[in-house]
């Protein structure tokens, strides 16, 4: 094993290596293990070797600077940036501090009070951190040693308060012992210290029975860290035994030769020299772009404020993977701490569809060996970014992970405050800096000391304080491996923390067995939740009973003509036309197309105006045995030319006055032309093919392509026939139902609105051309023709929508069925259309044209507004939706993958386009099935439903934070001011802003209101979501740009202009000008201005306090930590400071007039 991974070992397990007179010093207070010693033993030439040279290195790099005793008779020292950051985080909490570290101790045996009591005071002397106070200056929070009589012990007798209770009630207690236990243990690790008293240790002394106690010993973390824990108990112990055991009479406790106080100014010094910038510019360089919050996926949305109540869950290692491990870490020369490390930063990756995963892991930060024995906040929180591409393999990352951590040891010594202060970070009350997922290793004596008549143990018990969202700590004893998952239960939900933690175990199996394996080859989806994916995909449904599995589209609507021959098919603005008349004129055509010798599956274009001709054209084509190629009139020419070129069309229907550029080579039918065939029905009906055609091309659609080349969809028969069964199914359509075809025919859509309802034996009811995209249109057909069903873009529900409410009035149209696909779903638009159709059921549909217009729907049948998005939904019958990772495996439940669509509704291919086809289409070996991979993200939720959370390749990060732009839209399309908001981002990584396209309701469209509407926002925004998630600018439109297909048209949204909240902005009154006076002293520049925030300008924790120290003496008012933090700027901070004013004026006032009221009395 190379000395850097010993030296990592020895950090884990608290052994301090030291050289003096070229002997190896090793200290330690538990005892290390038998691997440990060995590789000290082995190796102990190359370490002293490695750590002289270190030394040597250290003084020529001006990295050595003495640790001196300071004069006590100064009074006030300065605190360390560890103790400055708990100072802070301490004003800021107020009485809801969680920060405070306790151990608690389990006395068996006969206890003499009075000696504990004595030990208890003793280490009190003996440690001056125990007796400092904090007090505030002019220089900052500063610490102050002080001299304290003793510490009594803090006495909780639960054999007199059971007794009591069962007197009284008649109840025994004996069950609820170990939870009153568990409050009392809970009640002292939460107790608020005030900072500015001494001393800051109490010592709880529960009696559990005649001879068993609990010692609980609380500290704040500004006085001790863990490893000051194991050095108190281990100190309590050896006392109470030297004063009870003549045996152990002759303890001596190891000298000190300095106190905190000396560390912490020594500290202070360390950090202004040469070696020490050279490390914080490695910290610099190694964290540059760093991501700012995970992206695991949570149960609740994150507080604007971090709450800090937690769980904790515990599962124990099977003792064979321990061993497993273990010897797998010592094959690749590294400790079992990098190897779990290592793993757990691959399961965070994994769950969270990652590569670049920030966990931080604490280390005792003791590097000087007098320090050893000394009480203290010495420890230290390094942050460690393990980067994983797709071609990793497990060893290459834990090779990887093993040289950073080293190189992380060696520059340690940069306190986790000092680096917080010092990197550029968007500062936030909702989750910790730099990192919010901790990894900790410890090693766990399970006895610490016997006397003659007592044991002393540690009391396992189980911290509800959730410092980090999650913290998972690997316990390692004599008994073996354990796992401890502490999480934050105000994102997380006890499920999925258990899912997780059984997920790692999963992946430990997998790399002990192939540590060379992939790194997305690992299996980690537990078999609940494979089995629980499996029934959601169990969707098969055999429609026989209703057709033949070879029935065609057209074939569907033949049988409604054999049914109802007279019955309306479709009605536009010339007319209606039965089923009867439209399969003559459909037929017609199909005679004519034969006449061009047509070859098997030809692909012919269509390109006419919404109505009548184009359901004879399509229906004409697909009875010629030819698949049809919807083009728009509205489309350029050129666009039009280039998609028959690629197609290879040869024959276009359309209308002869619309001739396009390569008419010359292309074969134009007039479909005015066309005579309906006016032989004998059942002569007809025997002629048409409807059979044996399911594996044949029906239609290809052109879709944009991200390479600027349209992609054509190619769809069978069959694919598209199980959608459209599945649908009429699904929501009961029937002869009795009509649909208004709004959706252009090159928009899959259209293929159920046409052949969907013909389908039925429905209507469908076209809009006037020239009127098709307006929404008062709609409106009149709606209600006039009586219609049933509606389907299209959620924008153009919302349009139709609209109309109603500027009406002020409920539809008169028996509307019982509206179906939106095709872009994301405004949260708050289903409540909107129950207000206007009251009948209506909702639906959300999704997949992808490469899935046959639909894959898989959800039935909206609550208010979706507090959601961050309406669900995506369960897959249609015979289809089939997987979330899967890069190896195209199962996600487990909850966590983000690709989303990949089976079954019968996968397209055949892109048409004339191979390569895209190999991309896009894949054989799934395990599933034996072929998918197709949308691009989309989404996650299955235990729910039973997948969520949609956009698409892979646009994924929007600003400052490493991920951003789902649902959640900010929802917010503001929630307030009563607004109708509908788009958020979107604009620029590049660092410079990327986010911009809010706001639509406000009718009585807020008065120009003048555009700035009060955009205040409003932000404020309200302000609240809900954290400060990343807050838009740079907004844009208040009277209506959202949409393309022909009724989606939003990204390219049509106005341009944005930005104000930078630094342009310089003078004080106006008098506070401003002195709170400014104030900032400028304290941040050292010459010109500030009154909007600019305080720590974008690089203002420090430690120049906060600063600023309100030196406000509160400018100003004779209080400030609170808390509110400064939040406010943050000078104008802000001075509303504040005159509000306070003037209530102190105020109440002077009335204090005066109460006075003169007694004299008056009197």
């Amino acid at each position: 094993m190379d000395i850097q991974a010993i030296l990592t070992m020895c950090e884990q397990q608290s052994v301090s290596l030291s050289v003096e007179e070229g002997n190896l010093q090793v200290l330690f207070d538990d005892m290390p293990t038998d691997e440990l010693l060995q590789h000290l033993r082995s190796n102990k030439p190359q370490i002293i070797e490695f750590m002289q040279q270190q030394q040597t290195h250290q003084v020529q790099s001006g990295n050595h600077v003495p640790l001196v005793v300071l004069d006590r008779k100064l009074g006030r020292f300065p605190v360390s940036h560890s103790q400055q950051r708990m100072w802070l985080l301490n004003n800021m909490q107020g009485t809801d501090n969680q920060n405070n570290v306790q151990a608690v101790l389990k006395i068996n045996g006969p206890l003499q009070k009075a000696c504990l009591q004595q030990a208890v005071n003793s280490i009190l002397a003996r440690h001056e951190i125990l007796r400092t106070r904090y007090v505030e200056s002019a220089d900052g929070v500063q610490q102050e040693i002080v001299e304290v009589a003793g510490l009594p012990l803090i006495e909780h007798d639960l054999i007199k308060s059971q007794s009591s209770l069962e007197s009284q009630t008649g109840i025994a207690t004996d069950d609820l012992n170990g939870s009153t236990v568990e409050a009392i243990i809970d009640n002292c690790a939460r107790y608020a210290f005030d900072l500015a008293k001494a001393p800051l240790l109490r010592a709880n002394l529960i009696c559990v029975a005649e001879q068993e106690h609990l010692l609980a010993l609380t500290l704040p973390m500004i006085a001790a860290d863990g490893e000051s824990l194991k050095i108190l108990v281990q100190e309590v112990t050896r006392l109470y035994a030297s004063l009870t055991d003549k045996q152990a009479a002759n303890v001596t406790m190891p000298e000190l030769s300095f106190q905190y106080a000396d560390y912490a100014s020594w500290h202070r010094e360390y950090l202004q020299s040469d070696g020490a910038q050279a490390s914080l510019q490695y910290w610099r360089d190694t964290l540059v772009d760093l991501p700012q919050l995970h992206s695991l996926p949570t149960d609740h949305a994150r507080p604007v404020a971090q709450q800090y109540e937690g769980e904790v869950h515990s599962l124990a290692c099977n003792p064979a993977l321990a061993q497993k491990l273990e010897k797998l870490a010592t094959n690749n020369q590294t400790s079992l701490f990098v190897l779990l490390q290592t793993a757990f930063a691959l399961l965070v990756a994994r769950w969270s569809n990652e590569q670049r995963i920030v966990i931080g892991t604490p280390v005792a930060g003791r590097t000087q060996s007098q320090l050893q024995h000394n009480v203290g906040y010495f420890a230290n929180n390094l942050v460690n970014l393990t980067q994983f591409s797709d071609e990793h393999t497990f060893i290459d990352v834990l090779s990887a992970n093993k040289v950073s951590f080293a190189n992380a040891l060696d520059h340690q010594d940069i306190p986790y405050e000092y680096l917080v202060e010092n990197i550029q970070y968007t500062r936030t009350q909702s989750h910790t800096p730099l990192f919010q997922i901790m990894f900790r290793l410890q090693h766990i004596s399970e006895q610490l000391i016997q006397t003659k008549d007592t044991v002393f143990s540690l009391y396992p018990y189980k911290q509800s304080l959730a410092k980090f969202d999650l913290d998972l700590c690997v316990n390692q004893s004599e008994s073996g491996l354990s796992f401890s998952w502490t999480y934050a239960k105000s994102i997380f939900q006890q499920a999925s923390i258990e899912r997780l933690s059984e997920a790692f175990i999963k992946l430990l199996e997998g790399i002990v067995v192939t540590p060379q394996a992939n790194i997305y080859d690992y299996p980690i989806a537990s078999e609940s939740d494979l089995a629980k994916i499996a029934a959601y995909n169990d969707t098969d449904i055999d429609f026989a009973e209703t057709v033949t599995c070879e029935t065609s589209m057209h074939g569907l609507f033949i049988q409604q003509v054999t049914r109802q021959p007279s019955a309306i098919a479709v009605r536009d603005q010339y007319g209606t036309v039965s089923y009867e008349a439209l399969l003559r004129a459909a037929y017609g055509l199909a005679q004519r197309l034969k006449e061009y010798d047509l070859q098997q599956e030809e692909l012919i274009a269509v390109r006419l105006p919404k109505g009548r001709e184009q359901a004879i054209a399509t229906l004409g084509i697909l009875m010629a045995g030819a698949a049809y190629l919807p083009l728009e009139e509205n489309w350029p020419a050129e666009r039009c030319d280039n998609i028959i070129s690629q197609a290879g069309c040869r024959l276009l229907v359309s209308h002869q006055e619309s001739p396009l550029l390569l008419s010359e080579k292309l074969t134009c039918i007039d479909v005015h032309s066309i005579e309906p065939c006016n032989d004998e029905l059942a002569s007809i009906l025997e002629r048409v093919p409807t059979e044996g055609m399911a594996s044949q091309l029906a239609y290809v659609i052109f879709t944009s392509g991200s390479t600027g080349k349209p992609k054509g969809v190619a769809i069978e028969h069959g694919m598209a026939v199980n959608t459209l069964l599945d649908i009429n199914r699904k929501y009961s359509v029937t002869e009795k139902d009509s649909v208004l075809a709004v959706s252009a025919l090159s928009f899959d859509l259209s293929v159920y609105d046409l052949f969907g309802l013909l389908a039925a034996g429905g209507e469908v009811i076209y809009p006037n051309d020239h009127k098709a995209s307006d929404p008062n249109e709609w409106m009149q057909l709606l209600e006039q023709h009586n219609i049933t069903l509606w389907n299209s873009v959620p924008a153009s529900a919302d349009l139709l929508t609209l109309q109603f409410e500027m009406a002020g009035r409920v539809s008169t149209a028996p509307l019982r069925i509206v179906m939106m696909s095709g872009d994301w779903i405004p949260t708050g638009l289903p409540s909107r259309l129950w207000q206007r159709f009251e009948q209506a059921k909702v639906y959300s549909l999704g997949g992808a044209t490469e899935g046959s217009i639909w894959s898989i729907h959800y039935p909206i049948t609550q208010d979706c507004s507090n959601l961050p998005s309406v669900p995506y939904g369960m897959p249609l019958a015979n289809q089939y939706f997987y979330v899967l990772n890069k190896a195209l495996q199962p996600v487990p439940l909850g966590c983000q993958g690709d989303l990949y669509i089976g079954g019968k509704g996968v397209a055949r291919e892109y048409f004339n386009d191979s390569q895209r086809t190999q991309g896009s289409f894949i054989w799934h070996e395990r599933l034996q099935q072929r998918l197709y991979k949308t691009g989309d993200l989404g996650r299955l939720l235990s729910e039973g439903y997948i969520e949609f959370l956009g698409r892979s390749d646009n994924q929007v990060k600003i400052l490493g934070f991920r951003i789902e732009m649902g959640e900010i839209e929802a917010q503001l399309s929630s307030a009563e001011q607004i109708e509908k908001a788009v958020v979107i981002a604009l620029g590049e990584r660092q410079d990327k802003k986010l911009v809010a396209y706001i639509v406000p309701t009718l009585e807020h469209r008065q120009a003048d209101e555009e700035q009060f509407l955009i205040r409003a926002m932000q404020e309200r925004l302000a609240v809900t979501l954290p400060a990343y998630m807050m838009p740079s600018a907004f844009v208040v439109l009277h209506e959202l740009p949409l393309t022909a297909n009724g989606k939003l048209d990204l390219k049509a949204l106005p341009e944005a202009h930005f104000f930078a909240p630094t342009q310089m902005e003078a004080a106006q009154t008098d506070t401003e000008q002195q709170l400014a006076n104030i900032w400028k002293a304290i941040l050292g520049v010459d010109e500030i201005c009154v909007a600019a925030n305080f720590f974008e300008l690089g203002g420090n924790s430690l120049q906060l306090s600063r600023l309100i120290y030196e406000a509160q003496e400018a100003f004779q008012v209080e400030l609170n930590m808390m509110e400064v933090f939040e406010l943050a700027t000078i104008r802000t901070i001075a509303q504040c400071i005159d509000d306070k004013l003037l209530s102190q004026k105020l109440s002077s006032i009335e204090l005066d007039e109460q006075r003169q009221e007694q004299e008056v009395l009197i």
